[in-house]
């Protein structure tokens, strides 16, 4: 892994150079997107790794000049120093008290996983969202589904010709608690008032 960290590091100062230089000529700081676009191939060719590892790269680049335009004073450039990659969930999976890390296609480092870390049992049934490795750690974000609580009162509306009727229903006491009734004419009069007033409005 660190001969990969190592090659991810030159890639990321390549892609601070490219994003500083689209920069210059643009006037604004590229989105990883369009720093892809531009590296995808110097990246190629100059590396036969899996093609997802671009967009780490693309992003990490973009963070780093962010932040050396915001706090780099005092500096001639921006430095990239950490070995460190930040990669998506397309790139990993746990398999059998390990990270598997996809290289390159069909090729895998195994990374152990303490199983035993408190935390893991109640973030461990997630979806993992990204996998920091560095030259000494190695760390999992997952993805905690958001349960949003379900509301009580529920409205439901029944659009016809003539009217529209409006019934909220009370799922807890399984029960009516309101019943309104407007009649289409009533907003047909309000459309056509507030037509008659824009188009006098636009004659003087």
């Amino acid at each position: 892994m660190i001969t990969y960290l190592k090659d991810m590091q030159c890639a990321v100062h390549e892609g601070v150079m490219k994003a500083e230089e689209l920069r210059m000529k643009n006037g604004k700081i590229p989105s990883p997107i369009d720093l892809r676009r531009e590296i995808r191939p110097w990246f190629d060719s100059a590396y036969d790794y899996a093609k997802h590892h671009i967009n780490p790269v693309c992003r990490s680049s973009v963070a780093i000049l962010r932040s050396f335009m915001k706090n780099g004073k005092g500096k001639k450039y921006p430095e990239v120093k950490k070995l460190s990659m930040r990669l998506d969930s397309e790139l990993v999976k746990p398999v059998d008290g390990t990270m598997r890390v996809t290289i390159r296609p069909g090729e895998y480092e195994f990374i152990p996983m303490n199983m035993k870390n408190k935390k893991w049992d109640d973030y461990g049934k997630y979806r993992i969202s990204e996998v920091l490795i560095t030259d000494r750690i190695v760390s999992v974000s997952f993805i905690i589904p958001e349960n949003r609580p379900v509301g009580k009162e529920f409205i439901g509306v029944d659009l016809n010709f003539r009217t529209v009727d409006v019934t909220a229903v009370d799922t807890g006491k399984k029960e009516i608690t309101g019943v309104n009734t407007e009649r289409t004419g009533d907003i047909v009069k309000i459309q056509n008032d507030f037509s008659r007033r824009r188009q006098k409005i636009q004659k003087h």
